[in-house]
C-alpha cells in the first residue's frame, strides 16, 4: 500500500542554503541561493513523502520565490518524482510591520506593558509604536473599537485596546501577557469587520505571477481569509482570462463567515482548506474541531479535495520529535476524511524539515490504514444520480469484494480520478491523463497517482493503455487483478464503464 493522504510542506529558509550559509546562521540573507545543495534537501523532502510544495506570498519577494520554484524542479529531476506547487496568497491580512533600524529584531513585553498600535499605512515599527501593514493599504484605526482585543502571531501575546489617538491614528493597547512581536507576523482583531475588497490588487499580481512562472506555473492556489464564493470566483475569473482553468483553487477557512458560507463555497471551489490559525483566534477556541470535522464532511460529501492546516506538529519547528498530541491530531484529521495534511513553519522555518514530512508520513499511512475500521464516511447516503457517480461507487464494491491491486483512471480533465477519490477505494488509484498540468493538479487528491502518457486513439487502444501503464508503474505485476475506469468513446468526457482485467 502506497501513503494516500497527501502532504503539503511549506517551502522557505529551512531548506535553503545561501553563500555556504545555513538559515540561521549569521549572514545568511547576505549570500545568493546554493541550488544544487537546497534542491538535494528538498529532494529529500519529496522521498520523505512531500507532494506538494506550498509557496507562502505573505513572506518573501518575487525573485525569492522565483528562484525557490525554480530549485523544486531541480528537486524533482534528482528524486525522479513530479510535485505540485501551491500558491498561498496573503490575501486581506493584517501583519505587524519591519522594524525601523531594518535589523531582523524582535521586541519583548511583559503583562501591564502600555504602548501603541499605527494603522497609518507605511509606517515602520519601533518598540514604542508597533505598525500595522493592512491588505490594500487600508488605514482600520475607525474600524476599530476601545475595548476589543489585538491577537497577535496565532494569538501568543493580546493587547487590550484602552484608548485612541485620533490625531496620530494610533491605538494605546496594554499587553495581557508576556511575549514578543517580530516583525511580519499575523494579526486578528475578533469580533471586529474589517472592509477588505474581495481580492486586492497585491493579490492579483501575485496570482498573475505564480501562473507565469516556467514548467507551467503553479497548479493551485490557497485563497486566503475566504468569506463568499465571489472571493473565489473572482480568482476563478484570473484563470479563465489567462487560459489556465486547470489550476485548482482551494478556499481557504479562516473565520466566521466564511464558516457561515461554507456551502456555497464549497460548490465555486475545487477544495477547501481547513486553516485553524486564524480560525481559531477569529472564532471561539472550542468550536475549531468541530468546524474542522464539519468542514471535512461537507466536502467529502461533494467530492472536491480537502487540505487540514496549521499547527499539526507545530513543537517539530524546534524539536526532533511531536507530541502525542501531535500525533493524534494527524491521526484524527485522516479518520476524519482529509486528502491532504499540511505543515507550514515545521517545514518552512523549522530546524526539522526532513523528519518533521517523515514523521507526517509515517502517521498518514498508519491512520489510512484504519479507514476502514474507524472512519467517518457515510458513502450509502452520496447522491449517486448520474453514470460517473455509480461507476465509482461501483468502484469501491469491486475493491472491496475481489482482489484488485489497483485502479487506472484514464482521464482527460482528471474529473474521473477525483471521483474515485471520493470514494475511497481499498486501492490506489493510477490516474492516466495526457496533459502534464492535469497530472500535477491531481497531486492533492487522497489515494491517486498521476501519469503522464500518450493519449489513445480508439476504445480498443484505451484498455491497452491502461495495462501499459499499470505495469510501467511498477504498482502491479503478471496476474494482478486491476480495475480501469474510462469514457467510451474516447474523449466524450463522460465517464460510464469500468472492466476488470487481469495484467497478462
Amino acid at each position: 500500500m502506497n501513503k494516500r493522504v497527501k502532504i503539503v510542506a511549506t517551502l522557505g529558509p529551512a531548506v535553503e542554503t545561501r553563500g555556504g550559509k545555513k538559515f540561521g546562521e549569521s549572514g545568511y540573507w547576505a549570500g545568493s541561493l546554493d541550488v544544487e545543495t537546497s534542491a538535494n534537501k528538498i529532494a529529500e523532502l519529496i522521498n520523505n513523502g512531500a507532494n506538494v510544495f506550498r509557496f507562502n506570498f505573505s513572506h518573501g519577494d518575487y525573485e525569492e520565490h522565483a528562484a525557490r520554484m525554480a530549485t523544486v524542479h531541480r528537486a524533482e529531476e534528482i528524486s525522479g518524482k513530479k510535485v505540485g506547487f501551491l500558491l498561498d496568497t496573503k490575501g486581506p491580512e493584517i501583519r505587524t510591520e519591519v522594524f525601523e533600524d531594518g535589523l531582523e529584531s524582535e521586541y519583548y513585553y511583559k503583562t501591564g506593558d502600555q504602548f501603541r498600535v499605527a494603522t497609518k499605512q507605511g509606517q515602520k515599527s519601533t518598540r514604542d509604536v508597533i505598525a500595522l501593514n493592512v491588505a490594500g493599504g487600508l488605514d482600520i484605526f475607525d474600524d476599530i473599537e476601545v475595548g476589543k482585543t489585538i491577537l497577535v502571531d496565532d494569538g501568543k501575546l493580546g493587547l487590550s485596546i484602552i484608548d485612541k489617538d485620533s490625531d496620530k491614528r494610533e491605538l494605546i493597547v496594554v499587553a495581557q501577557n508576556d511575549d514578543k512581536i517580530a516583525k511580519q507576523k499575523g494579526v486578528n482583531i475578533p469580533n471586529t469587520k474589517i472592509p477588505f475588497k474581495a481580492l486586492a490588487p497585491r493579490d492579483a499580481e501575485d496570482i498573475r505571477f505564480g501562473l507565469s512562472q516556467p514548467n507551467g506555473g503553479i497548479n493551485f492556489i490557497a485563497i486566503s481569509f475566504v468569506r463568499t464564493a465571489k472571493d473565489v470566483n473572482e480568482v476563478r475569473a484570473i484563470l479563465e482570462e489567462t487560459g489556465n482553468q486547470h489550476v485548482q483553487l482551494l478556499a481557504k477557512i479562516e473565520n466566521q463567515e466564511g464558516i457561515d458560507n461554507i456551502d456555497s463555497i464549497i460548490e465555486a471551489a475545487d477544495g477547501i482548506m481547513v486553516a485553524r490559525g486564524d480560525m481559531g483566534i477569529e472564532v471561539p477556541f472550542e468550536m475549531v474541531p468541530v468546524y474542522q470535522k464539519m468542514i471535512i464532511s461537507k466536502v467529502n460529501r461533494a467530492g472536491k479535495m480537502v487540505v487540514t492546516a496549521t499547527n499539526m506538529l507545530e513543537t517539530m519547528t524546534d524539536k526532533p520529535r511531536a507530541t502525542r498530541s501531535e500525533i493524534s491530531d494527524v491521526f484524527n484529521a485522516v479518520i476524519d476524511g482529509t486528502d491532504a495534511t499540511m505543515l507550514s513553519g515545521e517545514s518552512a522555518n523549522g530546524k526539522y524539515p526532513a523528519e518533521s514530512v517523515k514523521t507526517m508520513a509515517t502517521v498518514d499511512m498508519n491512520a489510512q490504514q484504519l479507514l476502514n475500521e474507524y472512519g467517518r464516511f457515510q458513502f450509502h447516503t452520496y447522491d449517486k444520480s448520474n453514470v460517473t457517480e455509480v461507476v465509482a461507487s461501483a468502484v469501491r464494491d469491486a475493491t472491496k469484494s475481489l482482489n484488485v491491486k489497483l485502479i487506472v483512471a484514464l482521464t482527460e480533465s482528471g474529473g474521473t480520478a477525483r471521483l474515485i477519490s471520493k470514494y475511497r477505494p481499498d486501492a490506489d488509484i493510477l490516474a492516466v491523463t495526457f496533459d502534464e498540468k492535469i497530472e500535477r493538479s491531481l497531486m492533492i487528491n487522497w489515494g491517486v497517482i498521476p501519469m503522464l502518457t500518450e493519449k489513445p486513439q480508439s476504445t480498443d487502444d484505451m484498455f491497452e493503455v491502461a495495462e501499459k501503464a499499470a505495469l510501467d508503474s511498477g504498482l502491479v505485476e503478471s496476474g494482478d487483478n486491476i480495475v480501469i475506469v474510462a469514457g467510451v468513446p474516447v474523449g466524450s468526457g463522460r465517464t460510464n464503464t469500468m472492466r476488470i482485467r487481469t495484467i497478462k
